[in-house]
């Protein structure tokens, strides 16, 4: 008596979705979606190639949501309009006709790690004054768009490059099926070059540069979705209501605003009122405060003493630490800014003048 399998019932329910590519290699949590190889998505672009005949690739310096990011040498990037308040200018442009379409190039120049230090967040508040005093609503503001500024490499041949950010670490692709992935995706990803070789070799500035202009816009023509992540979002980013978006029109237009609406919808669902007793808000405060002296909870956070973590300089550079706090006039000053800007209401917020001007950026406040 022979046996078999008896055939799996017939789903009703809609195929899984199934990944059209395959990356093989190590750098796959390092290198872009490779599903964005598709008709109207990435443009495949492959090391030592070469672009409108005149730009060879040399290295992978990025990629985000709508494209990806080549290092060019022979580009006049070096010498591209860069204002001092941060905001970086295209030199010129160049469009590509590929097997996904036609695609827009920008001409940059090249840029370091994302902001780091205190010390670079007031060039950050200087350029987004800069850009509301254009009239542009910035929409995507977050760390990974504020880059620092390096020097000029015009000075240095492909083969300085390689050595400063290393050799391209290639991954192959091929479909689900094991096949050639055709002309619609490279034949291989690489991840992006660290740019902790352009650091080491002295290359990195001390001024930022805002980069990513995506998901900008002009006022009042507010979008209905920006692409900004939650965690980085102001709550009616996340999901803006009616109220909201007539309060921000009638501010402009200088109408008087209207009795605000506490059942406004935003971040997704209604507002819900706290279950904490104050006497439950009172003991977390005090917890808060504990021995640092500050009648002000959110100075006293700001203010605690806390461990940084550091590399010297030099050839063994193995993290150190050292324990830090904040002089109690700086972490007042401090903790009076992040309320001025942290308003639920945007219309109470301060300005981008405002937040540039803080007294805390005039102390020069950076551990």
């Amino acid at each position: 008596m022979s046996y078999s399998t008896p055939p799996s019932p017939v789903s009703e329910d809609k195929p899984q979705w199934q990944p059209r590519y395959y990356q093989n290699g190590p750098n796959k949590d390092f290198a872009e979606d490779i599903e964005q190889y598709k008709k109207g998505g990435f443009h495949p672009v492959h090391v030592d190639e070469m672009q409108v005949d005149r730009f060879e690739v040399v290295h992978k310096l990025g990629y985000g949501r709508i494209g990806t990011v080549w290092l060019l040498p022979g580009s006049s990037s070096h010498g591209a309009l860069q204002r001092q308040d941060g905001a970086i200018i295209p030199d010129e442009h160049f469009w590509i006709d590929g097997p996904n379409g036609r695609h827009l190039c920008l001409v940059l120049p090249v840029l370091g790690m994302t902001v780091t230090s205190w010390k670079e967040i007031h060039h950050v508040a200087k350029g987004m004054e800069f850009l509301h005093g254009k009239g542009i609503c910035y929409g995507d503001f977050r760390p990974s768009n504020i880059l620092m500024k390096v020097k000029d490499l015009s000075h240095l041949t492909q083969e300085d490059m390689l050595e400063i950010l290393g050799i391209p670490q290639a991954d192959d692709i091929t479909t689900h099926l094991g096949e050639d992935p055709g002309p619609e995706a490279p034949e291989y990803v690489v991840p992006p070059a660290s740019m902790e070789g352009l650091r080491k070799a002295g290359l990195i500035t001390n001024e930022i540069a805002i980069v990513d202009f995506g998901e900008s816009y002009e006022p009042p023509n507010i979008p209905d979705f920006l692409g900004i992540p939650a965690e980085y979002s102001a709550p009616e980013q996340q999901k803006m209501s009616e109220y909201q978006r007539r309060q921000y029109k009638l501010e402009k237009s200088g109408t008087k605003r209207e009795k605000p609406d506490v059942t406004a919808i935003v971040a997704g669902g209604e507002l819900q009122p706290g279950t904490a007793s104050l006497a439950e808000i009172e003991r977390e405060r005090q917890d808060i405060i504990g021995d640092f002296g500050f009648a002000d909870s959110l100075a006293a956070f700001v203010g605690q003493e806390r461990k940084l973590f550091y590399l010297p300089e030099g050839e063994e550079r193995l993290c150190q630490s050292i324990m830090y706090s904040m002089p109690p006039e700086e972490a007042l000053a401090l903790a009076e800014l992040v309320r001025m800007v942290f308003r639920y209401d945007m219309t109470e917020r301060a300005s981008a003048t405002d937040v540039a001007n803080h007294r805390w950026f005039q102390r020069g406040a950076s551990p």
